[in-house]
């Protein structure tokens, strides 16, 4: 069963109003019962949750909690989508709450963990996380984009604005991977985050606007709306990639996300916008591209490993390196060892097929594909020579 078109639009409203004002939103929720009432409609029409709690000791200041069971794989087949979209829903009738949390927990209540007793399904979503990708309030719209055209008149400042977020964006994730790789004892701290969230603040005010080309500047056609792809790329490296390595979401997952954005950093290295600017960050870009192959390599090489603690001697490896180089060093480990794995593996097969008098040669070659799922990832083929059909 999913919530009812009725309380679906009311959330949708109510998180829409409290973008605009939040005593407006507030207002709406007290017309439709007050907030009690929109707890025991959630925990009615939203499946497998239960009744919204408010956790006031929290360190993080009032907390909306709310559990989800999870009791069949087969008709809950997205655990992490579904506790994800019970946050959202919570923070759309509770306008005096910004921050929400929703944990997947079985049948007795208890916190579902993996083999390292770390919880498996859980999400925690600030209020300016949210983002309504369908609806945009026309009156968020309105105001974003005479903001942003007050400030900057043409291509060339955006293109300013684009680099400087990119070169910030480079320096936090630089940041944010050399901690979690050498296990800092705070490698998350709060400076660091507060830091993350004023580059999405900047990033999301160049949402609605469109670079224009004065008529003396000629660079060309400049693609499908370079300011949302820009920002996509942005927001993927700090929402897809440090948020995950922040919650220790599954290293496979991890791995082909880090690739994914490995691949959006290519289309944008020679984007047309960067011929009005007389530095493009290039520099960071390509440094941006090689910590997240690093990082896609190390969660590959942590998940192929089969251990219960498969990171441990990866965070070894970097701790012995020099300063700056840990992901870079223990990601070069990762890929040696993958590579030397891979070969063995070949020569044994090669071996096999010798014992039983078959002229076989084994080959490979890389896979050309960012987001391959193998690791490593290549191609293997297998040439037998037959005297006589």
């Amino acid at each position: 069963m999913k919530a009812t078109p009725t309380f679906v639009s009311w959330q949708d409203c109510c998180r829409s109003q409290h973008q605009i004002d939040p005593d407006w939103s507030q207002a709406m929720v007290e017309k439709l019962g007050g907030e009690q009432a929109m707890f025991d409609l959630f925990n009615r029409q939203i499946s497998w949750t239960a009744p919204p709690e408010i956790e006031s000791a929290n360190p993080k200041g009032s907390v909306l909690r709310s559990n989800w069971y999870y009791l069949d794989s087969k008709q809950q087949p997205d655990p992490q989508g579904s506790v994800r979209e019970a946050c959202e829903v919570l923070l759309g009738i509770s306008p005096r709450n910004d921050y929400a949390y929703c944990v997947a927990v079985d049948a007795s209540g208890s916190e579902l963990l993996d083999q390292h007793d770390e919880i498996m399904y859980s999400h925690p979503m600030h209020r300016f996380r949210l983002a309504n990708r369908n609806c945009i309030p026309w009156t968020l719209l309105f105001r974003q984009t005479t903001h942003i055209r007050s400030e900057i008149d043409d291509l060339a400042e955006y293109a300013n604005r684009m680099a400087d977020l990119i070169r910030a964006t480079e320096k936090v994730f630089r940041s944010f991977s050399e901690n979690w790789i050498k296990q800092r004892r705070d490698p998350f701290p709060d400076a660091l985050v507060d830091e993350a969230d004023r580059i999405e603040d900047r990033i999301n005010d160049l949402t609605y606007f469109t670079p224009v080309a004065r008529h003396f500047t000629n660079v060309g056609p400049l693609g499908d709306k370079p300011n949302a792809t820009l920002r996509n790329l942005m927001l993927a490296v700090l929402d897809d990639v440090v948020l995950p390595l922040d919650q220790d979401e599954p290293l496979k997952e991890l791995a082909l996300e880090a690739a994914e954005v490995c691949g959006l950093i290519l289309r944008h290295d020679e984007t047309a916008i960067w011929r009005t600017h007389p530095t493009p960050p290039h520099d960071q870009l390509s440094s941006l591209m090689d910590r997240l192959r690093d990082v896609s390599s190390i969660c590959h090489e942590a998940v192929s490993l089969y251990r219960l603690e498969p990171m441990d001697p990866i965070f070894k490896t970097a701790k012995r390196a020099r300063p700056g180089k840990a992901l870079s060093t223990a990601a070069r480990r990762c890929r040696m060892q993958a590579d030397d794995r891979f070969t063995t593996l070949l020569r044994r097969l090669e071996t096999a097929l010798a014992s039983k008098n078959w002229k076989a040669r084994v080959l490979s070659r890389p896979i050309d594909e960012l987001t391959s799922d193998y690791w490593p990832a290549k191609e293997v083929a297998v040439l037998v020579e037959i005297d006589d059909l």
